[in-house]
């Protein structure tokens, strides 16, 4: 990274001249066919790139990985309450059956049980299974983000 010297802009090691003003990276003038946006009338007005370190990359990326974290937590609470669900109404056909419901009840309790218990299971697996996907799309982001020095990424990734 270099520092223009003839509007203080932070400009890549690779340009030859200011992306703001023009100026030469050994402070030359700009070429006279340099034409800067007529949008921009100072250095607020124009979005800077990205530079390594940029705490706004990292924060990015943190709140990517807590929603991660929260669709993956959602997942496995479904799961959960899909079991538990399964397994009240289970729990539910073996007093009806044992108090003389016969082994028709039974039989119906445990299917129903089932259709119940799989499916939400199954959404809960799915969910968990996206946000692993999200969560390993993330890491290859973070580390081979050029905005990122080590010192960032490992905290973007809550290493």
């Amino acid at each position: 990274m270099w520092k223009c010297k003839g509007c203080s802009e932070t400009n890549e090691d690779s340009s030859g001249r200011c992306w703001y003003c023009g100026t030469g990276k050994d402070g030359s003038p700009p070429p006279k066919d340099f034409r800067r946006n007529s949008a921009v009338t100072s250095h607020t007005d124009c979005p800077q790139p990205p530079v390594a370190g940029s705490k706004s990359q990292e924060y990015r990326y943190n709140d990517a990985y807590l929603v991660a974290k929260a669709l993956w937590t959602f997942g496995e609470a479904i799961k959960y309450i899909g079991l538990g669900l399964g397994a009240i109404i289970l729990i539910a056909a073996v007093i009806i059956a044992a108090k003389g419901g016969g082994a028709l009840v039974f039989v119906c309790g445990v299917l129903l049980g089932l259709i119940v218990a799989i499916p939400i299971c199954i959404l809960g697996v799915l969910l968990t299974a996206q946000a692993q996907v999200l969560r390993a799309t993330l890491d290859t982001a973070v580390h081979t983000s050029p905005f990122l020095t080590k010192e960032g990424m490992a905290r973007a990734m809550y290493l």
